[in-house]
């Protein structure tokens, strides 16, 4: 521990070039194990990784060791997350009408299902900038797409990674927002808004943006764009945080739970083995198809809703309506 420099700041995740590993399954008690095969943990923490981890420390590892997939999962999903992500990054008068051209590349999707995700995008981007306009005269400033926040927690001596959609600053508090176009509902969501909010707080993360001076709350907000049901909603649906001077009981509890998982992330990169934990995430991993395990657990749990992504109907008004 001594020896960790507190300032390095660690490489972004999967850079360089990606590998075919073939990852041999150790059984252990009744667990089955996989063991790394790159370097120490840099003793990162993304918010995003810690979920992971939770689901299954085996995927977690794999793609923080830049493992390569035959060809990633919930495709249309994931270019449809894309999009949106891209266009409500833009100001105002520089986003699209025409969305369909942003399927190309990276965000190709599958052309039969093609009119589909044109469809849900323009409706999730459509409620996204109608919210964005019935917010916008409370916020004096702004930035999307910042860049990644680093914060040294000394509990745990891990460096904190957040990177949110958008940073925003009232009169009255500093809101950060991450935005989901996805219909999953990690069960441990709230760890995102708290991590990222307590990130930019620790850090006062307006400082380095935009030079000003503030001691208010810090409010966070996961924002989904569509329903568990795979729906686009006409409105988002928030999971809401807020760190002020001090934590709730509540906060702290969360906190304790967060620390408790990242000590489980440091004894597996300690002992060198990571379980492989098949369940419900494996329907949208993008190593189930090289997973015995995993594959396992789909034969036996079939996914009801496995099929062709359709942009389900909505008030026609609320459709037409574009960014």
């Amino acid at each position: 521990m001594e020896n960790i420099d507190k300032t390095r700041k660690p490489l972004p995740e999967n850079t360089g070039r990606k590998a075919w590993r073939y990852r041999e399954l150790v059984e252990k008690g009744a667990a089955s194990y996989i063991a790394p095969v790159t370097s120490p943990w840099d003793r990162s923490v993304a918010p995003s990784q810690l979920l992971e981890f939770i689901d299954c420390q085996a995927a977690y590892l794999r793609r923080r060791e830049g493992d390569r997939y035959e060809a990633p999962t919930h495709v249309v999903s994931r270019a449809i997350g894309a999009v949106v992500h891209q266009e409500m990054a833009k100001p105002r008068e520089q986003r699209t009408k025409n969305v369909a051209a942003l399927f190309t590349g990276a965000n190709a999707v599958p052309k039969q299902q093609q009119v589909g995700a044109v469809r849900t995008a323009k409706a999730i981007i459509a409620v996204a900038a109608r919210a964005e306009r019935k917010e916008a005269p409370s916020v004096n400033r702004t930035v999307k797409e910042p860049n990644p926040i680093f914060w040294w927690d000394k509990k745990t001596q891990t460096t904190w990674v957040v990177k949110p959609d958008e940073i925003s600053m009232t009169p009255w508090f500093v809101g950060v927002d991450d935005t989901k176009t996805g219909k999953h509902r990690h069960r441990y969501a709230e760890i995102v808004p708290f991590m990222m909010g307590l990130v930019v707080r620790e850090t006062k993360a307006w400082k380095a943006i935009w030079g000003v001076d503030f001691e208010g709350t810090v409010k966070t907000r996961l924002k989904y764009m569509r329903g568990a049901d795979g729906r686009w909603l006409p409105r988002p649906e928030y999971s809401l945080d807020a760190i002020g001077d001090k934590l709730t009981r509540q906060q702290e509890a969360r906190l304790q739970g967060i620390t408790g998982f990242i000590r489980e992330m440091d004894d597996a990169w300690n002992r060198g083995w990571f379980r492989v934990q098949p369940g419900d995430h494996c329907q949208h991993c993008n190593y189930r198809n090289d997973c015995p395990l995993g594959k396992k657990w789909m034969l036996d749990h079939p996914d009801p809703a496995a099929t062709a992504l359709q942009a389900p109907d909505q008030p026609r008004e609320v459709a037409a309506k574009s960014a």
